[in-house]
């Protein structure tokens, strides 16, 4: 008795038992319904099924290649509450990456994952001149830029060293210089640069807008990426 894989279930790296296995079991259910099936024959006939399976069971990744992405915003570094600074910033974007590491590794024992994109969606930092006084109620913005943006770079290193990256950046309101700066003058962005300059070894491509959006093919669709505060008044 062995196991065969139909078509559909091929394709998805899912099995089925073939027949003579599905009427040992029916037979065991019929008996059991009688009464004429002990307890022991009923775990062995169910052991050994399960060996079968775990000895004749491959799993293997399919050859279509997909493409991974997450997706980080508004972290607001600058930002300091009773229960968020850019030290508690820094501890959640670890658990992130080994969350991350750890799906995908999951997933690579079924899929061919070969590339991870990271967008970064805006509002990574905080501008110092978006509301009256803020610069003496956030994080400066020095420390944001270059105490959390290595931090973020050894990061994104830890992640490209297990699979293929590439970055997206685009800006978000928060990061602006000031309120009444031009738009076009963002930390974010500032971030991004020094980032993409940092990391020209390790990731392969890293995409800044220059404008509030940027468009990018995923896997062979295209998406849109934007912050989604250009209208906001």
């Amino acid at each position: 008795m062995g196991i065969k894989q139909s078509g559909v279930d091929k394709k998805y790296g899912k099995y089925v038992m073939c027949n003579k296995r599905n009427v040992a079991i029916k037979k065991i259910m019929e008996d059991l319904k009688c009464g004429k099936t002990r307890a022991y024959e009923i775990y062995n006939a169910l052991n050994h099924g399960f060996e079968t399976l775990k000895d004749n069971m491959e799993i293997n990744p399919l050859t279509r290649p997909e493409e991974a992405v997450l997706l980080l915003s508004d972290i607001h570094l600058g930002k300091i509450t009773p229960t968020y600074n850019i030290e508690v910033a820094c501890e959640r974007l670890q658990q992130i990456k080994y969350s991350a590491l750890n799906i995908i590794s999951i997933l690579k024992r079924t899929y061919n994952i070969p590339k991870l994109h990271i967008p970064l969606l805006g509002d990574i930092t905080d501008g110092e001149g978006i509301f009256p006084g803020q610069a003496y109620e956030s994080t400066d913005i020095m420390t944001q830029l270059f105490t959390f943006g290595e931090y973020l770079i050894d990061i994104i290193k830890d992640i490209a060293s297990t699979i293929e990256v590439e970055i997206i950046g685009v800006p978000g309101n928060h990061g602006r210089v000031g309120k009444h700066n031009s738009k076009k003058i963002n930390w974010d962005t500032v971030l991004y640069k020094h980032m993409k300059e940092v990391l020209k070894k390790s990731v392969k491509q890293f995409d800044i807008a220059d404008n509030f959006y940027i468009t990018k093919e995923i896997n062979g669709t295209k998406h849109l990426f934007v912050h989604g505060s250009h209208n906001i008044r």
